[in-house]
């Protein structure tokens, strides 16, 4: 299934993901290798090939029938990510999804375009991550030859891509029948194995720009471009390696263990997948972030930053370290608490620094802080700047959400464009154990059916409540054509979309849009439940009193009340302001770790 993209009404075309049944592929390996990599690249990779009577079998793997055909492939760019279904592993990390090409490679990290004129493997530049089994310039505009482009996984151990029939783009005074190539990657996780295999091979990608030259390339990087191997390099070098009918080149780990590689980052801030936070407006909170080693040594002292910005205005700056992390190893990083005094969009950015890091691109990572009210509005969105849909109709899109108490859905709305032809589905899915929509336990739907291009209402009547902390969808499904989805890409991103082919996925797309979908909601008894209200207002004695690195300051507040809560010394001159805004009643407690508003640590004292 082909998504469309429309911004006014400009068309363009991504690729589909569906499911496919199961198939296991475990290349056949037999003793001494003959043509096999010079030396390994530093981490230990090492390729063989059946040429000269190496050990791997050809064994050409047909996913056409059973596999997902990648639309929207063109000349020089990238569909994805595609999810590979289980973890590989990969160098000294794992990976769980990729970026297709149509130059004839896969990325796991990246969606910049590898083209002409194809660095050499391993390269710095991006897109690095690189499995490349044909890396040149094809071109699937040139549609003579019917070129396709397939995917398929099990979910458990094999993933598969061939690009099939895909000319080279057109050197000058070149006919179609000169360039033809057909060529397939297999990943398997049993042996963490990497398996080319080339069928037809007409062309040797000549360089229009240099005649008499080749640009292309076979092989395999890290994420950095740092480590990889290469197995062809421009149809040339070396010239006993240049693919044809029938080439099986299997390229496999034996891990050298003097291997080293230092790489702290963030993994997900406020929760696993940096997916936007909901949180009352004036509600108490403590920013978090989960730091991981992803390297292969022990580490110590790692700083990680937590910066939040409300629009351009840096709101907060905390500091917390991380004493140490075992290579592989997870820990929370816990920072002082906070609360977000206006309805606005807030930025949470979480950094980490590490002497010695040799891998920036996992250092930083942004989630979105959304305030709400009650009664308010559930949101990740600001604006709708493009409107997208799925060429044939149905399918669909849809956002999750979470909040920490227990709410009252009233109104669903969304921003579609729509020409009445067929309905659109509005519904309410309950998340199921894997925290994927559960189309069992649809707890509210309706049916609208509007020529418009703008934001509807549609009334949840009765109002369904959802519990705290419960995990829910809101989406909209395509009841056929003529119904396009809204979307937002304005920055920061909530990382919280989904989408519907025939069975919902993580949107391939919500790191770069979000969905317009939100949702009208009152907090059930935020007003009724008397027992959690204290009954007078008291502003208690700080603990630890003396303290030495922080201290916690608690108050109880009858009504929803502006409050300052300042920091004086002895001289009566002040120090810190640690809240100013409205708070909601309740029993509030705050963190002061002993710092001045310029970020200074105060003297030891009286204050």
């Amino acid at each position: 299934m082909k998504k469309l993209l429309f911004c006014v009404l400009v068309l363009m075309a991504t690729a589909a993901v569906a499911g496919a049944a199961r198939t296991t592929f475990d290349p056949p390996i037999y003793p001494v290798p003959c043509d096999t990599s010079a030396r390994p690249d530093s981490f230990g990779y090492a390729w063989v090939d059946n040429d000269n009577g190496g050990s791997p079998v050809y064994n050409w793997i047909d996913i056409t029938g059973n596999g997902v055909r990648v639309n929207g492939l063109q000349d020089d760019n990238v569909i994805g990510p595609v999810s590979l279904g289980f973890i590989f592993p990969y160098y000294w990390y794992t990976v769980h999804r990729c970026w297709i090409g149509s130059n004839g490679y896969i990325s796991f990290s990246s969606n910049a375009n590898y083209s002409q004129t194809f660095a050499v493997i391993p390269n710095s530049a991006q897109p690095n991550d690189i499995v490349a089994p044909l890396a040149g310039d094809l071109d699937f505009t040139r549609t003579s030859s019917n070129p396709e482009c397939y995917y398929y996984t099990n979910n458990v151990d094999t993933f598969i891509v061939s690009w099939i029939n895909v000319r080279e783009w057109p050197v000058p005074n070149d006919p179609d029948s000169l360039t033809l190539h057909t060529f397939q990657l297999i990943l398997c996780k049993n042996d963490s194995s990497i398996t080319f295999q080339y069928g037809t091979q007409i062309g040797t990608f000549e360089n229009s720009s240099t005649p008499g030259t080749h640009s292309c390339q076979i092989g395999i990087e890290d994420l950095i471009g740092r480590n990889g191997l290469n197995y062809n390099s421009n149809w040339t070098t070396p010239s006993t390696t240049v693919p044809h009918e029938g080439l099986v080149v299997r390229i496999h780990p034996i891990p050298r263990p003097g291997f080293t590689f230092h790489d702290v980052g963030i993994f997900g801030g406020m929760n696993r997948t940096s997916g936007a936070e909901l949180i009352r407006l004036g509600t108490i909170f403590a920013p978090t972030a989960l730091v991981k080693n992803f390297g292969t040594a022990n580490e110590s002292n790692i700083v990680v930053n937590c910066n939040i910005k409300k629009g351009l205005y840096n709101y907060y700056n905390k500091s917390d370290t991380i004493a140490s992390l075992a290579a592989g190893e997870e820990a929370w990083a816990i920072f002082p608490d906070t609360f977000m005094n206006a309805m606005d969009v807030y930025s949470a950015i979480f950094r980490t620094t590490l002497t010695g890091d040799q891998f920036a691109g996992n250092n930083r990572d942004t989630t979105e802080l959304r305030p709400y009210q009650s009664p308010g509005i559930l949101t990740y969105v600001d604006s709708t700047v493009q409107y997208n849909s799925w060429q044939g109709g149905h399918g669909g899109w849809a956002n999750e959400f979470i909040v920490a108490e227990r709410v009252r859905i009233t109104d669903f709305y969304t921003d579609v464009m729509m020409d009445s032809t067929y309905p659109g589905y509005a519904m309410l899915i309950l998340a199921d154990a894997n925290g994927e929509p559960d189309m069992n336990q649809i707890i509210w739907a309706d049916t609208f059916q509007v020529a418009d291009t703008n934001w509807i209402t549609l009334p949840v009547n009765p109002p369904v409540e959802i519990p705290a902390n419960q995990l829910f969808f809101a989406a909209v499904i395509a009841g056929g054509t003529g119904l396009s989805q809204g979307t937002d890409n304005t920055t920061p991103l909530s990382n919280r979309g989904w989408e519907y082919t025939t069975s919902f996925a993580v949107s391939r797309d919500r790191d770069v849009q979000d969905v317009c979908i939100k949702l009208g909601i009152t907090v059930v008894n935020a007003i009724d439940d008397q027992a959690s209200v204290p009954s007078v207002f008291s502003l208690r004695q700080n603990y630890p009193n003396p303290f030495n690195a922080n201290t916690k300051i608690s108050f109880d507040l009858v009504d929803k009340a502006p409050v300052s809560l300042e920091v004086f010394n002895i001289a009566g001159q002040k120090i810190k302001t640690l809240i100013d805004g409205s708070l909601n009643p309740g029993h509030h407690t705050i963190l002061w770790d002993g710092t001045m508003d310029d970020g200074q640590k105060t003297a030891s004292g009286v204050y």
